[in-house]
């Protein structure tokens, strides 16, 4: 008789915590845990260079949130990532264009949330230069006139 009591005690106290870290809220009544949200983002950078990217979540508790990169890039490396503050520095690698992305998720102490994308579109770096009027073999002015 003595088991039985402390299984169904077990499965009282346990399974509406396990049922809710399932559906991202966690908690009693009085102290509700609710899942972080991570948000996707998009950021340009052309060939060659390095962009800073602060990754964006989200904590209904206004609890602290650590991250955690899911899923790294193909077309880039990520440098200096910061578990604490969400910071990473992608680094396009030679000759790289096009659209590039990884995942990542944040964290709370009892929940993650779901995986975010970053999107990183990548400019090729003669794309840059046509753009702005200089084709192959020209010239640039430069003006020392102060207008």
């Amino acid at each position: 008789m003595r088991i039985v009591s402390i299984i169904v005690l077990v499965l009282v106290c346990f399974a509406p915590i396990a049922h809710a870290q399932e559906s991202g809220v966690v908690g009693r009544e009085s102290a509700i845990n609710y899942r972080p949200q991570s948000f996707p983002q998009e950021v340009e950078i052309v060939e060659g260079d390095t962009k800073e990217i602060w990754l964006e979540a989200f904590d209904a508790n206004i609890e602290t949130l650590s991250f955690e990169i899911e899923e790294g890039p193909a077309l880039g490396n990520l440098a200096g990532f910061d578990p604490a503050t969400g910071t990473v520095t992608y680094v396009t690698f030679p000759g790289a264009s096009g659209d590039d992305s990884f995942r990542f998720c944040s964290y709370d102490k009892l929940l993650t949330s779901r995986p975010a994308r970053v999107v990183v579109k990548i400019t090729a770096f003669e794309d840059v230069l046509f753009r702005n009027g200089f084709e192959s073999g020209g010239t640039m002015e430069w003006s020392t006139a102060i207008p």
